[in-house]
């Protein structure tokens, strides 16, 4: 018995790390970096799909999907550029922000939703 409670007691702990790193993942920037990159010129990328980006978006955002940000890098500057990325809650835009980084995009942030991005000065 007391070896099945030790294993049970370290797969929640180790389940409790996974969801930890997949909510902190979901950090959006602070809104002084968000403005930071956005007074520096940065692109601002919308990345959910082009029916939600029809129906709204923030102004001279560009919209490049989550399942395609990978695939148009092209469209991003270099990869030193600021881009600020955006989505409805800040998930999708979170897990673009970490592909673009695995791709060597550094100057790269989340701004998280649609709604925080418009409420910063």
């Amino acid at each position: 018995m007391e070896n099945s409670t030790i294993i049970v007691f370290a797969l929640v702990l180790i389940a409790l790390g996974f969801v930890r790193r997949y909510l902190s993942a979901a950090k959006a920037a602070p809104p002084e970096t968000v403005r930071s990159h956005l007074d520096r010129g940065a692109l601002l990328v919308d990345v959910r799909s082009p029916e939600e980006f029809a129906a709204d978006h923030y102004p001279e955002a560009r919209n490049i999907p989550l399942t395609l940000i990978a695939q148009r890098t092209g469209e991003l500057g270099g990869r030193e550029d600021p881009l600020v990325l955006y989505c409805n809650t800040g998930r999708r835009s979170a897990l673009a922000l970490g592909q673009l980084r695995k791709l060597g995009f550094r100057n790269a942030v989340n701004a998280g939703g649609l709604e925080r991005l418009r409420a910063i000065p």
